[in-house]
């Protein structure tokens, strides 16, 4: 009698051991792969990485995949699975099955979508393997496609009523990014962290910054010392009217072939002496 007790009680305990480790077991599901980020690119063009979408036109959205290495043990699932939401919506769905885990995708196409409002628009991509289940978020704004003319607009005009394009490039950048960003001060900001600073510290820019300066600082030199000038007078008894000068701003443009900076630089610097004595405006010199 008093052993039977003895045993139901322990079968009791055993079981309220047992059944909280058992729920923790099945709710504690693997992540096999995790979406690291999602980008956009444009349907009919193919431009990678969208920094904003255009209303009624179809966009491809792609996910970068990040594997764990739980994926490589036996009994791992090879059924992966994932949907694409635009706004909370689903907007496409597919699968496909892992044959291979040593040649595990690092992207996924997630499927095309399409926003028709103007404004803010969140894009989703859930990815899920097993029970673990993985998404990001891209948030993204959305215009008609005439706003795109905005910052050109932003900086003709600034330009043409400044006369000073440093000022009016700066505005359309600044435009621009606010549009991309949603906000004036999230648009402030991207401006100076992305478009300024990231660009001056890229190593590219970086070199076509120094080139610029070294070539600059040549031109002004030549100037300076006197060779600009002297040139002028060698060509002067060739070139005596405007059609010529012309002609001859044209073949210098041709000869200074092997950089576009450069050939701004050098040929409009070495022809404007000659061009101005010949009576050619400067914008036809440009």
């Amino acid at each position: 009698m008093i052993s039977s007790k003895i045993f139901r009680a322990a079968v009791v305990l055993a079981s309220a051991a047992v059944s909280p480790l058992g729920t923790l077991a099945q709710a504690n599901d693997i992540t096999y792969v995790t979406v690291s980020e999602v980008s956009l690119a444009d349907d009919s063009t193919k431009v990678a990485d969208m920094a904003a979408l255009h209303n009624n036109r179809e966009f491809i959205v792609s996910a970068s995949l990040v594997w764990n290495d739980a994926v490589y043990e036996d009994g791992a699932p090879v059924d992966l699975k994932w949907e694409m939401l635009v706004d909370g919506v689903s907007s496409a769905q597919g699968g496909m099955a892992l044959t291979d885990l040593r040649q595990l995708p690092t992207s996924l196409d997630a499927g095309k979508g399409v926003v028709t409002q103007t404004g803010a628009h969140t894009i989703t991509v859930a990815v899920t393997l097993g029970g673990g289940m993985s998404s990001s978020d891209e948030n993204i704004e959305s215009f008609s496609p005439g706003a795109s003319f905005a910052p050109l607009v932003v900086v003709i005009f600034f330009a043409a009523t400044t006369h000073m394009v440093e000022l009016a490039l700066g505005l359309g950048i600044f435009t621009g990014a606010c549009m991309v960003a949603g906000s004036l001060t999230k648009g402030f900001r991207m401006m100076l962290d992305v478009y300024i600073l990231d660009a001056l510290a890229d190593k590219d820019h970086g070199y076509v910054f120094l080139f610029i300066l070294f070539m600059a600082g040549l031109v002004g030199l030549i100037e300076k010392s006197g060779g600009l000038k002297g040139i002028t007078l060698a060509l002067q008894r060739y070139v005596k009217t405007a059609k010529t000068a012309q002609g001859a701003a044209f073949f210098a443009g041709v000869v200074i072939f092997f950089d576009d900076y450069a050939n701004t630089l050098v040929a409009g610097a070495s022809m404007r002496p000659l061009t101005d004595a010949c009576v050619v405006s400067r914008e036809k010199l440009a």
